[in-house]
């Protein structure tokens, strides 16, 4: 039998749950409140410190939590209940909501939901925190365009000698009991030069002249069948502007006459090309005279077999006179929807001031031109109410606000977030609204967006398509190609970290994480399961997803154990990763929320009928001010107790469990307290000073650490595999460890009681006050089978610990070698 050691390099391979035999080193059973880091190796994980109570309850599980990071100086997090909404400044602040510390959200009907988590979604971008509803139905505005104005301008273009002019009008008109349609018709001949005229034709105001005075020639057969009957007639120039009148009196008829819309046509003995009419639609703009009355509106149709090419314009006058000289302008179309009801639309909550926010609706910018054909509603408009219509999700792509409805991505015109309509219809600008549907063989209803290496990545819950537009994202050249087919879940939205992009799926009863990636060289999608070794780690429902690429760091939280937060540590090296670890930290309480804000991760977390928010920094080197370590407490709060005192209350901050805090002086030592509730119980004699003395408060938490079992390996080429030839006996395990002044290291034979070996430094000849940090190893007795030992690395003190490596002295027992 012969005397062997064996290392592992290091600790922070994180959990596997694959057998022993093919772990990698490094990874172990169980990591529990440790992190992994290739600088500090494995340590205890940082502590949490308390900022604020934000509400003397406990929020529900379905409270929608959402955090904005503006700048250092304005962080904020924002909170529905489900019956109102409140925000708060990362430092504990409490903010304003249309000047309210709390906005009761019954009172805007968009936001009022009893399930804030599951129905609500928010996107911030610059000041606007834009507030979507997956729920809420969108519809059209109801508010329609004006009509068009019972407005016809007769333009005489050339006047000439002894020529008929003339004006037809057909009108309908109707009683009570019958509508006729009567027809009218107004002849004007221009009269011959006299002598001293020299023979020049008319003008072609003076045709127009006197075809007004044949209008209104009273003298002219039965008043029903005159022009001035029915219309009110002014001349402008060569122009006549004929104005229908709406209801025509006659004493013969018992009733008024009632008019609806008119046609009108022109004739004349210069084969109808000495004058022309222009009323509701025309074939060429230029048919419309140089000027105008103000605010003459028309359409002016295209092709004749199309109605996608057909467009409106409105004439606009120098000076707003009310005639005059103008030009044409592009309008919208008569009597259609002006646009998108803004009460059915996400809603914006807006940074006015420093802890100051206004929520409302959002104005959302109406149709300016064409009509329904030439200018449609966006996809995510319902067309009618047996169709309706909803937003699944938001995002902000290459300057433009998109939406998700079904399998469309709409995103609005470039540098306009509230407007999804052109703004001009006789040609496609670059600018112009996005509109596309991805076209599946599978039913894709698509759940996220993400912006991921100048392409903008979609996600259904099966599949995954990139959008893509060239160097520039326009109508013309915007393409969704299908380019994978992985399941993703739909409860939180994808995570771009560097070069990487990182999303959860479900299996079963648990969750896995996919690292999505492209190749430059090929432009192939693809993704790696990094929770390939763990099937069965971290439960299904995930429902807070977030990631740091400062601390190369993913957090996760299930709604099936809320008390824990799932963290990914990676770490590459060119296109190498040299860390893949996978752990867990569990806190007292329940995570309603989490965000990483550069190396802070802030927690919204409910604990004994109270929501607090936290701040839990994963820097490196974790360190007090003006210390050389930290004090590892949850929930931390520095208290200043009175000289003498003999208890302090911690009602301002929480209300813990009773015996469940301890307090620490700030260089290590440990005071001897009870607490009841919020009444902190200083044992006698445990602060000596007479002076205020400052001290960490909180609560401890255990650091777990389960090594994966040693076996008897040989070698196999440049490798070790496991062999049924040998038997190892663990005579020894010794940790290596750095600025640690605590931890326990348990062993665990199978069958036999747990032996617990602990470590406090013992620096001989040292002269150093307060709290001593060693540098090491600690070398404990096992003498037990290897592969039937546990061994457990354990912290439950405030204490640091920090650990590099270990070592294992074994009797190998090798009944042959292999060859």
């Amino acid at each position: 039998m012969a005397l062997l050691n064996t290392s592992i390099p290091n600790l922070i391979g994180g959990v596997s749950q694959q057998p022993d035999s093919v772990r990698f080193d490094g990874q172990c059973e169980e990591q529990t409140n440790a992190i992994s880091s290739v600088v500090d190796g494995l340590s205890k994980r940082p502590n949490t410190q308390h900022i604020a109570k934000l509400v003397s309850s406990a929020i529900s599980s379905n409270s929608f939590v959402h955090f904005v990071d503006r700048s250092d100086a304005e962080k904020y997090v924002i909170i529905h209940d489900g019956t109102a909404l409140k925000a708060w400044n990362l430092d504990g602040t409490p903010c304003t909501i249309n000047g309210s510390a709390s906005y009761t959200t019954s009172g805007l009907s968009y936001i009022n939901t009893s399930t804030p988590r599951q129905d609500l979604k928010a996107l911030t971008v610059g000041d606007t925190t834009f507030l979507l509803n997956t729920t809420k139905t969108v519809n059209a505005s109801s508010t329609t365009t004006p009509a068009l104005d019972r407005l016809a301008v007769v333009t005489i273009l050339q006047g000439d000698y002894e020529k008929d002019y003339s004006v037809s009008a057909t009108i309908i008109y109707s009683t009570a009991d019958n509508a006729t349609p009567t027809s009218l018709t107004e002849t004007f001949t221009s009269l011959a030069a006299d002598a001293s005229a020299g023979g020049q034709n008319a003008s072609s105001e003076t045709i127009a002249t006197g075809l007004k005075g044949k209008m209104d020639d009273t003298a002219e057969g039965n008043a029903l069948l005159r022009m001035d009957t029915h219309f009110t007639i002014v001349q402008q120039g060569n122009s006549l502007y004929l104005t229908q009148v709406p209801t025509i009196s006659d004493s013969s008829l018992n009733s008024d006459l009632t008019t609806s819309a008119f046609q009108i046509s022109t004739s004349d003995g210069l084969a109808d090309t000495g004058m022309n009419v222009a009323y509701r639609e025309i074939e060429s703009i230029t048919e419309l005279p140089a000027k105008n009355k103000n605010g003459f509106r028309i359409k002016v149709r295209g092709q004749p077999d199309l109605n996608e090419d057909d467009y409106y314009v409105e004439f606009v006058s120098n000076n707003n006179s009310l005639f005059g000289k103008g030009s044409y302008t592009e309008t919208v179309g008569f009597e259609i929807s002006t646009g998108i009801d803004n009460a059915t639309m996400p809603h914006k909550l807006v940074s006015t001031a420093p802890n100051t926010f206004t929520l409302a609706e959002a104005s959302y910018t109406t149709r300016q031109a064409g009509d329904d054909d030439t200018n449609p509603q966006p996809s995510f408009v319902s067309p009618d109410a047996n169709t309706p219509r909803t937003i699944s999700n938001i995002f902000f792509f290459k300057n433009r606000l998109g939406f998700l409805s079904e399998d469309k991505v709409i995103m609005s015109e470039a540098g306009q977030p509230f407007n999804f309509f052109r703004t001009t219809v006789t040609t496609l600008l670059d600018g112009d609204p996005i509109d596309v549907q991805v076209s599946s063989q599978k039913v894709t209803n698509l759940k996220s967006a993400t912006g991921f290496q100048e392409n903008l990545i979609l996600f259904a819950e099966n599949s995954q398509f990139v959008l893509k537009g060239g160097e520039l994202l326009t109508p013309r050249t915007v393409s969704v190609t299908p380019v994978t087919n992985f399941d993703s879940s739909s409860t939180v939205n994808p995570i771009p970290l560097g070069a990487y992009m990182y999303f959860p799926y479900e299996s079963g009863s648990f969750s896995g994480v996919r690292e999505y990636t492209i190749n430059a060289s090929t432009d192939v999608y693809d993704s790696t399961e990094i929770t390939e070794h763990i099937p069965s780690y971290i439960p299904k429902n995930v429902y807070m997803f977030d990631g740091s690429s400062t601390e190369d760091a993913l957090a996760i939280v299930s709604s099936d154990e809320p008390s824990s937060i799932y963290v990914y540590r990676y770490f590459f090296n060119g296109q190498k990763k040299l860390l893949s670890s996978w752990f867990k930290f569990t806190l007292d309480g329940n995570v309603k929320g989490l965000s990483f804000s550069k190396s802070n991760l802030f927690i919204v977390l409910s604990k004994n009928s109270e929501t607090h928010l936290l701040n839990m920094p994963f820097e490196s080197n974790l360190k007090d001010t003006g210390v050389q370590h930290n004090t590892y407490l949850d929930m931390r709060r520095a208290v200043s107790v009175p000289g003498g005192a003999t208890s302090f209350s911690l009602s301002s901050f929480y209300t813990p469990t009773d015996n469940s805090v301890q307090v620490y002086t700030t260089d290590g030592a440990l005071v001897q307290t009870t607490n009841s509730g919020a009444t902190v119980n200083l044992t006698a004699g445990a602060l000596h000073a007479s002076n205020a003395t400052s001290v960490w408060v909180g609560i401890p938490y255990t650091m777990t650490y389960t090594f994966s079992k040693l076996l008897f390996q040989a070698a196999q080429g440049q490798s070790k595999t496991p062999s049924a030839a040998g038997t190892l006996m663990l005579k020894s395990a010794s940790v290596f460890y750095a600025n640690t002044a605590h931890f326990d290291v348990k062993v665990t034979p199978e069958f036999r009681d747990t032996k617990t070996n602990t470590f406090n430094p013992n620096i001989i000849n040292s002269t150093t006050i307060g709290l001593q940090l060693d540098d090491g190893h600690f070398r404990v007795p096992v003498f037990s089978q290897a592969d039937d030992t546990t061994i457990t690395i354990e912290n439950s003190s405030a204490l640091p610990s920090n650990f590099q490596s270990a070592e294992f002295e074994v009797n190998a027992h090798q009944r042959s070698r292999r060859f």
